[in-house]
């Protein structure tokens, strides 16, 4: 029996989590899948000799979330590339939630004006 750990990208909710659970443990020769939403790390008890890490990865990949060896310590550079794609993450929805609040305010204001010309012209007449 081996027992391995893999980061699992992609999954958002509990939902996600337990899919993952349910696929892998439906492999041949899997004894335990237990995934970690907070972490994003699976563990699984698997023999080897009915099931592979191969088809562990493309089982969860077929479920529609990434998959990959948990490495227990890795390089710093990849710490760092880690870090440095997060960032560009944030700013990323950092950007598009002030585009969508811009836009909603715009749109808002535009509309609050329509209503207030239509008024006062009602008004005069």
């Amino acid at each position: 029996m081996r027992e391995e750990k893999y980061d699992i990208s992609g999954m958002h909710c509990a939902a996600c989590s337990a899919s993952v659970e349910r696929v892998t443990r439906k492999l041949p020769g899997v004894e335990r899948s237990e995934v970690n939403l907070t972490t994003g790390i699976m563990t699984i008890a698997y023999d080897e000799s009915q099931c592979t890490q191969e088809q562990i990865v493309a089982k969860v990949e077929k479920a529609g979330f990434g998959a990959a060896l948990h490495l227990e310590h890795p390089a710093p550079a990849t710490v760092q590339n880690a870090e440095d794609a997060e960032t560009a993450a944030l700013k990323r929805r950092k950007t598009s939630a002030t585009a969508t609040l811009t836009s909603s305010c715009i749109s808002h204001g535009m509309t609050t004006r329509k209503s207030f010309l239509k008024t006062s012209s009602n008004a005069s007449a």
